[in-house]
């Protein structure tokens, strides 16, 4: 079994929310780890029409970059043992006013940090704009590295997948929350 998990919604914010500049204020930010530009206060987005009134507890925006969870989905990662200061976080309202809508999602953001084995994970780089891009295709983990985080990110690599420990995983999954999914990286054990 997986020490490790990587944590995704199908369902992802643009489904909801109408185009417009509200989320953009945070993608850069989000995808370069680049958490002291972000505000903590609270992000109003709108509603797009067709967006309905169900809110699953999950949602993501910006290919993964942006992950915005329901009040219950953070109530659960609390009670799992991941603090405030192991992540950025942020009110995030999905909003429409002629509705009477006022979702509330919390932007939560993990750190990045250098938890890749290089060694046994499987690299690709490409030139992009005169700057080498390096993506992890296989991700291993090196649990060395990780220390008492249970959720974060990569550094070093342009991947955005929100990486999980097996606790974490669990906890999530006895919730039975919507819209919360995984995928299992490979074991660790040579």
């Amino acid at each position: 079994m997986s020490a490790f998990y990587i944590l995704f919604a199908e369902t992802c914010v643009e489904d909801y929310v109408a185009p417009g500049a509200e989320i953009e204020t945070v993608r850069d930010a989000c995808a370069a780890d680049a958490w002291q530009f972000l505000s903590r206060e609270p992000l109003h987005v709108p509603l797009a029409e067709d967006s309905g009134t169900l809110f699953p507890d999950f949602l993501m925006a910006g290919n993964g970059a942006i992950p915005l969870a329901s009040p219950r989905m953070t109530a659960v990662l609390t009670a799992a043992g991941v603090k405030d200061y192991d992540l950025w976080r942020q009110p995030v309202y999905l909003e429409d006013a002629e509705l009477g809508v006022s979702e509330r999602y919390e932007l939560i953001l993990p750190p990045a940090i250098p938890a890749l084995d290089l060694a046994r994970s499987t690299l690709q780089e490409r030139a992009y704009d005169g700057t080498v891009i390096r993506t992890a295709e296989d991700i291993v983990i090196d649990s060395a590295a990780v220390g008492r985080l249970q959720y974060f990110r990569l550094r070093d690599v342009t991947n955005t997948e929100l990486i999980i420990t097996e606790h974490l995983k669990e906890a999530l999954t006895a919730a039975r929350l919507e819209n919360v999914h995984f995928s299992a990286l490979k074991d660790q054990e040579a």
